[in-house]
């Protein structure tokens, strides 16, 4: 299904902070235009969102 993405958002493009409604792990659903910037912090790599917006989250 296109659209849907498996990682973390740590900010949504308006800077809100996100992480806690998401759970690593957790299916984000985001709007085909999105686009994210891999952090890598330890041995996980993190996204950022820079564009477009999440729409949904699937529980893991």
């Amino acid at each position: 299904m296109s659209g849907m993405k498996k990682f973390i958002p740590l900010l949504d493009r308006d800077g809100s902070f996100v992480e806690p409604l998401v759970r690593e792990g957790d299916m984000v659903i985001v709007s085909p235009r999105a686009r994210a910037i891999p952090i890598p912090m330890g041995d996980k790599t993190y996204q950022l969102i820079t564009e477009g917006d999440i729409l949904g989250i699937i529980e893991n």
